[in-house]
């Protein structure tokens, strides 16, 4: 109410005798008073608290204003505090709609008629340097790689509801350690897309050596250059996709539609192919 009050306490430390008063007011009385003790009186609707605690020999006395108890005054000042609170909350959430919205004209500004991606896309179109990433980790529905830039690693990730990401377009699956193309943007390198479909040179090569052990492994009989030159005739023939045939060459359809045990029999027993194998590979 922006009244000022006078407290006053008088407390006989031998006898324990206890005087509170108010302003010109005598509020409370107690006798002997030798312990710890408490007591609660209003002074204008507002719930006092006197406290006396005797610790080591000697009383130490406190005073405070009780804001939690169940008064009439403390239901209105919760009232008030809550309306407070929900002006402050609309308060902020009008700064961050003001500031979003001038964020997203000043960003559209940039590429009006673009989203996001496109405009990112453009960027790296534009003015993106190539690189080489390595794959970091390999799961079902996310792949984790590493680049570097002028002697710094970045690492990013790409996402996908798609289980299939691990067996890329070429046909040959992922594995750590593999080695791909990524353009990214000179001035900020966290700005990137990886080509899956351009592995390394690198890359190939270790494509070439899957294929080689794999059909090594399901033909243990086969002399190892042999088996090399077929790969190579198969590269010659398909790509990257001949080297998938012969990885997965006991793979159902169902199971591997793109590369199996019929896209790998009709590889294998297509004239051009057997003519190679013929002229170049029984001699191995």
């Amino acid at each position: 109410m922006g009244k000022k009050h006078h407290i006053g306490l008088m407390h006989g430390a031998e006898s324990g005798h206890l005087l509170v008063y108010c302003d010109a007011n005598i509020i409370l009385i107690d006798f002997k008073v030798l312990d710890d003790k408490t007591y609660t009186f209003f002074i204008d609707e507002q719930l006092c608290e006197i406290s006396i605690e005797l610790m080591n020999g000697q009383f130490y006395y406190g005073f405070e204003i009780n804001k939690t108890a169940d008064t009439p005054r403390n239901r209105q000042r919760k009232k008030i505090e809550t309306k407070h609170l929900k002006q402050s909350l609309l308060f902020v959430a009008g700064i961050i709609i003001l500031v979003s919205t001038f964020t997203y004209f000043i960003v559209r500004k940039d590429y009006p008629t673009t989203s996001v991606a496109d405009y990112h896309q453009n960027i790296l179109q534009k003015n993106g340097q190539e690189g080489k990433a390595q794959i970091m980790k390999v799961e079902p529905n996310e792949i984790t790689y590493l680049y570097i830039v002028d002697g710094q690693s970045y690492s990013a990730e790409t996402k996908s509801t798609d289980k299939s990401i691990v067996v890329l377009e070429n046909g040959m699956p992922m594995e750590e350690g593999d080695e791909f193309i990524i353009t990214y943007a000179p001035n900020n390198p966290n700005l990137n897309k990886i080509d899956y479909n351009r592995p390394t040179p690198g890359q190939v090569k270790k494509y070439r050596e899957r294929a080689i052990d794999q059909h090594l492994n399901l033909n243990p009989s086969l002399d190892a250059l042999h088996i090399a030159c077929l790969v190579d005739i198969a590269f010659e023939t398909k790509g990257i996709k001949g080297f998938a045939d012969i990885y997965f060459q006991q793979a159902n359809p169902d199971e591997n539609p793109r590369n199996n045990k019929q896209t790998y029999g009709k590889l294998v027993r297509a004239i051009p192919f057997q003519n190679e194998v013929s002229k170049r590979c029984w001699n191995n």
